[in-house]
């Protein structure tokens, strides 16, 4: 099985590229496992995307989360949200439909489709502001050995929005 995350791009990032920490971005599907290698994956979202357009996220307010750290540890984590617009909340369906024509099973369920939460979480070399707007034309299919801190994230494929 494969540990996938997929997120909209905010910060650009590198197709193979390794990552103890992904830069700002925005998760459209929360993490999950899938039989499929990354080349079948994206074959398959690719061909189901096609006729995407380009996402603009619109930031909201700031809020406070409680996460762990790769340590394991309970740390604050501030995020901006993301207003859930018709385009967004398409996109995030579409992709899950086609997540779960593959037989995906979700880390957690409770953050797809009526719990979909999108959020910049803020970073160490960045965040965004409330009332920012942003264009996101390519989301990235994401590879750990497991969902958790502490698992370097890969990213296996990058797929355009027109």
């Amino acid at each position: 099985m494969h540990a996938y995350l997929i997120i909209l791009e905010v910060t650009p990032l590198k197709v193979g590229g390794t990552y103890d920490m992904l830069p700002l971005h925005c998760t459209l599907v929360h993490w999950f496992w899938l039989r499929q290698t990354p080349e079948e994956v994206t074959k398959l979202l690719n061909a189901a995307l096609s006729s995407s357009s380009h996402v603009l996220l619109r930031t909201g307010k700031e809020q406070q989360f409680t996460g762990k750290n790769k340590n394991g540890q309970v740390v604050p984590v501030t995020v901006n949200d993301i207003e859930i617009t018709p385009e967004l909340r398409s996109l995030h369906e579409r992709v899950c439909a086609e997540l779960e024509a593959m037989g995906a099973r979700y880390s957690a369920p409770q953050y797809v489709h009526d719990g979909f939460h999108p959020h910049v979480t803020h970073q160490k070399d960045g965040r965004l502001t409330p009332g920012e707007t942003r264009e996101s034309t390519r989301l990235y299919l994401i590879e750990a050995a497991a969902p958790e801190y502490g698992n370097e994230r890969t990213v296996r494929a990058a797929i355009g929005l027109s």
